[in-house]
């Protein structure tokens, strides 16, 4: 039998084969979109170091950037224990004042270096090797009771990451919120 003999016999499995393939073609056209650099999220936390307030601004930006109070901006890392607050609860209060009256905490801000954000923004050498270090060094976290920023990569920088999600009761790891 001739394969157009088994397909004009089995018309239905034919039709839902031709179905199946197609969703399949669609999901890897979506999924190679969707990939493509975009942020996973349509706002980040960032905390105005000049009013000490949690504000939005766009994902995937490389602090720091200009705050709504005119001085630098930061990534702010924002974790819960339990269910993430809704942003309208954390926005526009300080770190202390999320802590206070929500489950979230600020685990820890982020910025890079000038040299760092350079590269980042595309004006580096060009030499991917020679510039790998200085987005790696240039990477920096503070904790927001703190003034002194480290390395995201030093054994310091490392420990923060890791305190920010084991500051939860009992055996439960804190969670990252996005607004």
């Amino acid at each position: 039998m001739s394969l157009r003999e088994a397909l004009n016999n089995n018309g239905i499995y034919a039709t839902v084969g031709a179905i199946v393939l197609l969703c399949l073609a669609l999901g890897v056209v979506v999924w190679r979109q969707a990939s493509q650099g975009r942020p996973a999220f349509d706002a980040a936390y960032y905390y105005d170091l000049g009013s000490d307030e949690l504000f939005l601004d766009e994902p995937g930006q490389f602090p720091p950037i200009d705050a709504p109070s005119g001085q630098p901006g930061v990534r702010a890392h924002v974790f819960a224990c339990g269910p993430c607050p809704p942003r309208d609860e954390l926005l526009g209060k300080s770190w202390q004042q999320i802590e206070a009256s929500t489950n979230a905490h600020v685990g820890y801000f982020e910025r890079y270096t000038d040299e760092a954000r350079e590269v980042l923004l595309g004006r580096g050498s060009g030499d991917e090797a020679g510039d790998y270090p200085i987005v790696l060094e240039g990477r920096r976290f503070r904790l927001p009771d703190q003034q002194r920023w480290v390395s995201a990569h030093s054994s310091a920088g490392r420990r923060m990451e890791e305190q920010a999600v084991m500051r939860c009761p009992g055996d439960e790891t804190a969670r990252p919120c996005h607004p």
